[in-house]
């Protein structure tokens, strides 16, 4: 796997996204807090803060909807919003398009979780080692040798094997951080409100400051959360993990990288850590 493979990826996905055409702004469309989410980077962290609000609800990509309980936006059975928190998952600038449509984009709000990528795959493969996911125990991959992703992570001889099957799965076929990067671009190419979190820094601080700032920009057009609210989810502040956290957040990135799959990430993935981490 190497950078130029990945570098090809991502500049096919934002070609095709500067191709997408944007009508956003409809009558009835709400001013929201929308919240761009991937594997391991903050999902359930949304989820715990807003679960109980009214306004909570999940847009998801058609082949994906199912895979969480909805309610979904635009759903002929939800009633009209007059404010929207949104959880993207899994997105991409394509899917991106969709979702605009249903929002007034001049009232509303972006928050890109992104991951140092080496903590990322690292946090990816200790997390499916587990077995946790129903996809990742019963999809087989011609690339692990018709074996599910679960099954090649535990078959791994050793961490730096698993690193390898955990950069090129999520890496290239899922792409990741090559999204974070599209999307952000993307959306401030339509000139978007755009917050980028870091999700080791949401995890970690204890600086309540930092929480009473995020608190402030999610708070609009009627919306109001509080910095306790943002405090209470994150795992800084609990007593034990939660039980899909791998706790890798902790660790330095590079902490296991050896060998080839050091070589791999630094070849492939430092441009995508260097955008945002820089």
């Amino acid at each position: 796997m190497s950078y130029r493979l990945v570098k090809s990826l991502v500049s096919g996905v934002l070609r095709r996204s500067r191709k997408a055409s944007i009508t956003s702004g409809v009558e009835t469309a709400p001013p929201a807090n929308l919240f761009l989410l991937t594997h391991k980077c903050g999902n359930n962290y949304v989820r715990a803060v807003l679960r109980d609000e009214p306004t909570f609800i999940q847009y998801q990509t058609d082949e994906l909807r199912g895979q969480m309980p909805g309610p979904y936006i635009g759903d002929a059975e939800v009633p009209p919003l007059e404010f929207a928190n949104i959880r993207c998952r899994n997105f991409s600038p394509l899917s991106l398009e969709k979702t605009l449509q249903l929002i007034d984009l001049s009232k509303s709000r972006f928050f890109l979780f992104v991951r140092h990528p080496a903590s990322f795959f690292r946090s990816a493969a200790s997390y499916h080692v587990r077995g946790t996911e129903k996809w990742a125990t019963r999809t087989q991959y011609d690339y692990l040798g018709g074996k599910t992703l679960t099954q090649a992570l535990n078959d791994a001889e050793n961490l730096e094997a698993r690193l390898k099957i955990s950069m090129r799965h999520f890496g290239l076929l899922w792409s990741m951080p090559a999204n974070w990067v599209a999307c952000y671009r993307f959306l401030t190419g339509l000139n978007a409100d755009v917050t980028v979190i870091k999700t080791e820094e949401l995890f970690s601080t204890g600086d309540e400051a930092y929480f009473e700032s995020l608190a402030r920009h999610l708070s609009h057009d009627g919306f109001e959360i509080s910095a306790s609210q943002l405090m209470a989810a994150s795992p800084r502040f609990m007593k034990s993990l939660p039980e899909h956290s791998t706790g890798e957040f902790k660790k330095e990135p590079l902490d296991g990288y050896e060998g080839e799959a050091l070589k791999i990430y630094k070849d492939a993935f430092t441009p995508f850590e260097e955008f945002f981490y820089a």
